[in-house]
């Protein structure tokens, strides 16, 4: 399935004293999608914050998340949150180019080109710099005409290529009160791994139809995703974004 939807809800309670199926505090999630740790060639990536979807205590709330197989390359720079110093955001040049399967793709003169990879594992590429300076690249997706950054690949110096998996697996993460969280950041080491109903990861590849979780807080005080029945006729309300080239 080339698109699904995932759906988190929140729930408001009437009565304050029973609240077992609602959020007691607020909290923000951060979704990340990255490569599997199973593949065959697992260079090492580093996830970025594809979405912050931010609940209320006690408050019924619905957030839809669009999720697509099809995957960009893009080279990025950095930048710095406010009153940082660090460089915790990636900032996409463009909107990047279309990935695979199994391509080989040159950056050269702030343009690329591809051509087909033999012998390399499926749904994976080859990115090769010939920049005559170091370049990152990241991989990702389009929605609106821009490039959603999910992962970096190592920082690559001149004539220097990697070969690497594209990212498909779903992953959120409770965050601190204390932490800024913003799409495109660096995914902080504080955050804390929620899990979608005891699993800790969604592979979208095997998404053969829309899923949605309830987000609230166990006997135990941790925020947790519990499964949720889907409604038909709130999953399809909305059409999906055009991303054709």
């Amino acid at each position: 399935m080339s698109h699904s939807i995932i759906i988190l809800t929140s729930t408001e309670s009437v009565d304050p004293e029973v609240a077992s199926n609602c959020l007691l505090e607020d909290a923000t999630i951060a979704l990340t999608v990255t490569t599997s740790s199973n593949s065959q060639n697992a260079v090492v990536v580093t996830p970025v914050v594809w979405k912050v979807l931010r609940f209320n205590a006690n408050r019924a709330k619905q957030e839809k998340v669009f999720l697509d197989v099809t995957r960009r390359i893009a080279r990025v720079t950095f930048g710095s949150l406010s009153n940082s110093d660090a460089q915790e955001l990636v900032i996409p040049f463009d909107s990047g180019a279309g990935l695979g399967p199994n391509q080989t793709i040159v950056f050269s003169g702030g343009r690329w080109t591809s051509s087909s990879l033999f012998g390399a594992p499926s749904e994976a590429s080859f990115a090769i710099n010939e920049e005559t300076e170091p370049v990152t690249f990241s991989i990702g997706t389009r929605l609106n005409g821009r490039f959603e950054p999910m992962v970096l690949l190592p920082s690559l110096g001149e004539k220097e290529g990697v070969l690497f998996p594209y990212p498909y697996v779903l992953k959120a993460y409770l965050v601190p009160k204390s932490r800024t969280c913003v799409v495109g950041q660096i995914l902080p080491p504080d955050v804390m791994e929620l899990l979608f109903h005891g699993e800790p990861s969604l592979d979208i590849r095997d998404l053969d139809a829309d899923v949605a979780y309830r987000f609230y807080t166990a006997p135990d005080g941790v925020p947790v995703l519990g499964r949720a029945i889907l409604r038909t006729l709130v999953c399809r309300d909305t059409n999906f974004p055009d991303d054709s080239d």
